[in-house]
């Protein structure tokens, strides 16, 4: 099971011993940096070509329609290819 899935969350996630250096009150309040910024560019994946087989193993195919979904979310955040795993 993910950690912060089930039950109490957060609560679950922030005690595991990986996170125990973070202060996640003055992390929360912004009073400190987060340990870790990801750059919206980039895919957090073992392999790129592992994002794009999710759609091929489940059957899904991507549309004019998905796109359209995915630059209504493009705030430079979230990179495109997450939001494409995420209309699956």
């Amino acid at each position: 099971a993910r950690l912060g899935f089930r039950d109490n969350g957060c609560a679950q996630l922030k005690a595991h011993p990986f996170f125990k250096a973070i202060n996640w009150g003055r992390l929360e309040a912004g009073l400190v940096p987060p340990p870790f910024v990801p750059d919206p560019r980039r895919v957090y994946a073992k392999d790129l070509g592992d994002v794009g087989a999710f759609s091929t193993v489940k059957g899904v195919e991507l549309d004019a329609g998905d796109a359209a979904l995915c630059d209504a979310f493009a705030s430079g955040t979230v990179p495109i290819p997450w939001q494409e795993e995420l209309i699956e």
